[in-house]
C-alpha cells in the first residue's frame, strides 16, 4: 500500500523458510515477495514474527523504519526472528520496532525486549499527502484507549 512517499507492507503469514522443518525453498516466498515490493516504511511482520519468517534477503529489500508485530501469544515473536529483525548487519538504518501485546517479554528477554516501544494497539497515521507520518501506541488495558506513546512525526 503507497501513498506518497509512504509504503506499508502486510504479508499476512508470508512464510521466508527460517524454520528447520522447511527443506524446500519453495517455502520461501518473502524473497521473491520482498524483489517485488522493495523498500517500505511500515511493515506488519509475517506470521507475527514466527520462526518461519523475516529472512534476511527479505528484511534488507524492505528495510523499514518500523516493524508492527500484530502479537497474540509469548510465542510472537520468537527470540530467533526477533534477533535477526534487530540486527543491523542484515540491514543499516534506525528503526523502531511495535508490539500489541507483553505476553513475549520473558521469553525474549530483556535485551530483545528493551527494543520496542510501549505495547499496546498501534496506530499508524499518515498525513495528507502521504510525506510524513506518526505512530501512536494506545492502553489497550483502558476502556478509554488513551494514548500511551506517540512517535515524533516522520518527514519522508
Amino acid at each position: 500500500l503507497t501513498y506518497g512517499k509512504f509504503a506499508y507492507f502486510n504479508g499476512g503469514d508470508l512464510s521466508g523458510n527460517n524454520w528447520p522443518i522447511f527443506k524446500s525453498m519453495e517455502r520461501d516466498f518473502e524473497s521473491q515477495v520482498g524483489k517485488v515490493c522493495g523498500k517500505v516504511t511500515v511493515m506488519k511482520a509475517n506470521h507475527h514474527g514466527y520462526y518461519d519468517t523475516c529472512n534476511p534477503f527479505f528484511l534488507k529489500d524492505l528495510s523499514p523504519q518500523v516493524i508492527i508485530f500484530d502479537a497474540r501469544s509469548n510465542n510472537h515473536p520468537v527470540p530467533t526472528t526477533m534477533a535477526r529483525i534487530v540486527d543491523h548487519q542484515v540491514w543499516g538504518g534506525d528503526r523502531d520496532y511495535y508490539i500489541t501485546v507483553d505476553a513475549p517479554r520473558k521469553k525474549l528477554g530483556e535485551d530483545l525486549w528493551s527494543k520496542f516501544k510501549p505495547w499496546g494497539h498501534i496506530v499508524v497515521r499518515v498525513y495528507p499527502g502521504g510525506n510524513k507520518y506518526q505512530v501512536f501506541v494506545l492502553d489497550a488495558d483502558s476502556k478509554d484507549y488513551h494514548i500511551i506513546y506517540k512517535s515524533d512525526i516522520v518527514k519522508l
